[in-house]
């Protein structure tokens, strides 16, 4: 099986300039396969603050070693969020691990607040 990535952009306060410019080399792309993908994760190894890992399917691999990404083993799925890629893209790069439950993905934009009612 072709090798995983993985970047570590450390502290998860100071993360969201470095997932913005992943997601938007990641849509440049001018025909991604639809396997390729990024993934992220909190993790806290014990530090105050957790870091930010992003983890790039093999199909994504030339994205990842251009970011800097390095080779990593296959992450388990759960406790991952998709960052950028196809949601298609969760079967085919996790066929054996069963889904977690629905939760906000950063590769699509949060639905807007419904109207407060004023009665």
């Amino acid at each position: 099986m072709p090798p995983w990535h993985m970047k570590n952009l450390g502290d998860a306060s100071l993360a969201d300039a470095a997932l913005d410019a992943i997601r938007a080399r990641f849509a440049a792309q001018p025909a991604p396969p639809p396997t390729a993908a990024a993934f992220f994760r909190h993790q806290s190894d014990g530090q105050l603050h957790c870091d930010v890992l992003v983890y790039f399917s093999p199909a994504a691999a030339p994205l990842a070693l251009a970011l800097g990404a390095t080779r990593c083993p296959q992450p388990p799925r759960a406790g991952l969020g998709l960052l950028a890629g196809p949601a298609s893209a969760w079967p085919s790069c996790f066929p054996s691990d069963p889904p977690d439950p629905p939760r906000l993905s950063l590769a699509t934009p949060r639905p807007a607040p419904a109207p407060a009612n004023t009665r």
